[in-house]
């Protein structure tokens, strides 16, 4: 029986190591759901009902005015992020506490902007 040639052997181990390869590179990705694009309402983030993955500070707390707690929430949103600018400079983002109505909110600062 004769023996392989070299140049086989090599193009053997070489199709066998790409196999494995690619079959484990596609069992190992995985797909986090749980990331979404942001709405923006005049240039501000909004987070309703969740938190921003990216590294960021709190720069304060804003509550709304007790008239605005009747307004519909595109109105209350727009109001809150009118608050904000009065009181904080330069923020990038407003996340809403949950079960407060959107009443009240963290002005946030991203550390990579």
């Amino acid at each position: 029986m004769r023996r392989p040639t070299p140049l086989l052997t090599i193009l053997l181990l070489f199709t066998v190591v790409l196999i494995s390869l690619s079959v484990s590179n596609s069992t190992v990705q995985e797909v986090d759901n749980s990331l979404a694009n942001v709405q923006t309402v005049d240039g501000i983030y909004i987070f309703i009902r969740s938190i921003p993955v990216n590294k960021y500070i709190v720069m304060g707390t804003i509550d709304c005015p007790a008239m605005v707690n009747s307004w519909k929430e595109g109105a209350r949103v727009k109001a809150m992020i009118k608050y904000a600018n009065k009181k904080y400079n330069g923020f990038h983002g407003i996340v809403f506490r949950t079960g407060q109505d959107l009443c009240e909110a963290d002005v946030i600062k991203f550390n990579s902007k």
